[in-house]
């Protein structure tokens, strides 16, 4: 229950108040040994924390969910805690990090099958080579996205960008998204 109000809250951009919440997720997902679970909540607290801008604090909650999650042989957690883990290092301008972080994630979700997470890579790869002087490389990625998302049926993702806002400052990408 209250990783979902934290859900809420991180959703609404709500972000101290969602961290509160997670915390006690994780609190309780430890006391009563739900490891699965206890990843999730690292996952989200790094998540949280980025929205704050903490993008040092966020790499270590999603590290500790990538061993946990590798630990429960849980492929899903792990592309997921690798693309949070590109997230928190693209957010401290480690490029090349967070695109191994993304490529790792990508390689993992298509190995599994998970397409939104793939999307998710694809998303973040392309979020780097923007910021890496690869603008054209950058669109073809986000389009792989996009394709993907659209083919699940994900509704109006946009990375967290609003309606009429260019993601990452890049009209291109605004403009695959439409």
């Amino acid at each position: 229950m209250f990783n979902n109000i934290g859900n809420v809250y991180h959703r609404t951009g709500r972000h101290d108040e969602s961290l509160n919440f997670y915390r006690k997720a994780l609190v309780i997902y430890r006391d009563i040994g739900d490891s699965r679970c206890e990843a999730d909540a690292l996952n989200n607290i790094g998540a949280a924390f980025q929205g704050l801008g903490y993008h040092g604090e966020a790499l270590i909650h999603h590290q500790k969910a990538l061993i946990l999650a590798h630990q429960l042989a849980e492929p899903y957690q792990e592309a997921r805690s690798l693309c949070n883990m590109g997230n928190a290092h693209r957010g401290n301008k480690e490029y090349a990090t967070a695109a191994e972080d993304y490529q790792a994630a990508l390689e993992l979700s298509r190995q599994i099958g998970d397409p939104y997470q793939e999307g998710l890579a694809e998303e973040g790869l392309g979020s780097v080579l923007l910021h890496t002087g690869g603008k054209a490389a950058a669109t073809e990625r986000w389009q792989k996205a996009l394709d993907l998302f659209e083919r699940i049926g994900v509704p109006d993702h946009r990375g967290g960008a609003g309606d009429d806002q260019p993601i990452d400052g890049d009209p291109a990408r605004l403009a695959v998204k439409r």
